[in-house]
C-alpha cells in the first residue's frame, strides 16, 4: 500500500516536471523561431515590409506559434494561430499567421473601414513570411496551404486582405484560385483588397 502510494507521488511529480521540461522546450523553440522569423523580416526590401505593416514582435510570434503548438482554445472569439516552414537543418524558412474568428463582434475599425458585417465567422490569413532564399521553392505553397487547411479544418470561409501595390502577393494568391470580393482604404488612405478562395 505504502509504495503504490509513493509510486502513485512519483509519478505524478515525474509527469509534471515532464510537462514543465516540455513546455519550457516549447518557450525555448518558439523564441528561438521568433527570432529568425524577425531576421527573415529585417532581411526584406524595403517596400516588401511596408507590406507586411512593420516587423512583427517578437513577444506576440512567441504567443502565437505557443498557441499553435499547445493546442488553442478554439472556443474563443478570436483565435491566432502561426506556423511555420523549415529547412533540412530545422531552420526558419517562412511563416505564416492565422486568425480563426468564430461568429466574433467585429471591431468599429471593420464596420467602419472594411465593411463587415458585425458578426465575423472565418479564417483570415494576417501574415505570409517567406525566406528570399526559400523563393521558389514551394515554401509560400506550402504555407498558403497551412491557412487554408485551418479554415477547411474548422469548415469557415478563407480570406486575406493584401495591399493593391502588392502585385508578387496578388499574383501569387490568383494562381491558387483566390479572387477579389471588394476593396477597402486604411486610415492613411492605403488601398486594400479582400481577397477569398473560391475552390
Amino acid at each position: 500500500m505504502y509504495e503504490f502510494v509513493i509510486t502513485n507521488i512519483y509519478v505524478q511529480n515525474h509527469l509534471a516536471l515532464m510537462l514543465l521540461d516540455m513546455d519550457s522546450q516549447i518557450h525555448l523553440d518558439c523564441k528561438e523561431q521568433a527570432r529568425q522569423i524577425r531576421e527573415i523580416f529585417m532581411g526584406l526590401e524595403r517596400g516588401e515590409k511596408i507590406f507586411l505593416g512593420g516587423p512583427p514582435y517578437s513577444n506576440e510570434v512567441i504567443r502565437i506559434l505557443k498557441s499553435g503548438m499547445r493546442g488553442a482554445d478554439f472556443e474563443r472569439e478570436r483565435v491566432a494561430l502561426g506556423q511555420c516552414t523549415f529547412d533540412c537543418n530545422g531552420n526558419v524558412t517562412g511563416y505564416e499567421h492565422s486568425t480563426i474568428l468564430n461568429n466574433a463582434a467585429a471591431t468599429k475599425y471593420e464596420i467602419e473601414r472594411i465593411g463587415l458585417a458585425r458578426v465575423l465567422n472565418y479564417v483570415q490569413l494576417k501574415w505570409l513570411l517567406v525566406d528570399p532564399k526559400h523563393r521558389g521553392t514551394g515554401v509560400a505553397d506550402e504555407l498558403l496551404g497551412m491557412s487554408m487547411d485551418l479554415a477547411m479544418a474548422n469548415s469557415k470561409p478563407w480570406v486575406t486582405d493584401v495591399n493593391s501595390e502588392n502585385w508578387r502577393m496578388l499574383k501569387f494568391l490568383e494562381r491558387h484560385g483566390v479572387e477579389r470580393l471588394s476593396e477597402w482604404f486604411t486610415a492613411k488612405g492605403t488601398r486594400m483588397y479582400r481577397m477569398a478562395n473560391r475552390i
